[in-house]
């Protein structure tokens, strides 16, 4: 099926070991059809397959996009940001996004409090660089 009998020199016993050879192979091998032209062979040979998409083509989905498995949100900063949402549906609609990601070190310091640090000992561990923390930008009025 692969159009190359490398792989039969190969024992089974030897899959794991050697498994980057094989996986070698394999990548000439398939490199040498396009992807529509293999889910057609494996198809015929009713081996279970499906393209692996990029990002682009997850995004265009019409299963994706029926499901609704993906949802652009604003992010911290106020930019959208496109997250995938929870995969399970309850009463036909997933779970609403409570908080987009926040950047690195937004809560470090209210974690570090509720686990018993003063704030000295939080100002020395972010002078010190064992942590970062991020403060909210201050509004003036």
């Amino acid at each position: 099926m692969l159009g190359t009998s490398a792989l039969a020199a190969y024992e089974d016993s030897e899959q794991y070991v050697k498994r980057e050879e094989i996986a070698a192979i394999i990548a000439a091998c398939t490199a040498t059809r396009s992807s529509a032209e293999w889910l057609e062979i494996l198809s015929e040979k009713a081996i279970w397959c499906a393209p692996v998409n990029d990002y682009d083509e997850v995004e265009r989905d019409p299963q994706v996009i029926h499901n609704g498995h993906l949802k652009t949100i604003p992010s911290a900063t106020g930019a959208p940001i496109t997250l995938v949402t929870h995969p399970i549906q309850y009463d036909g609609e997933t779970p609403n996004i409570p908080l987009p990601p926040q950047p690195l070190g937004r809560h470090t310091a209210e974690i570090m409090r509720a686990a018993g640090y003063s704030d000295s000992e939080i100002e020395r561990l972010e002078s010190d660089g064992v942590i970062e923390l991020q403060r909210e930008k201050e509004t003036s009025p």
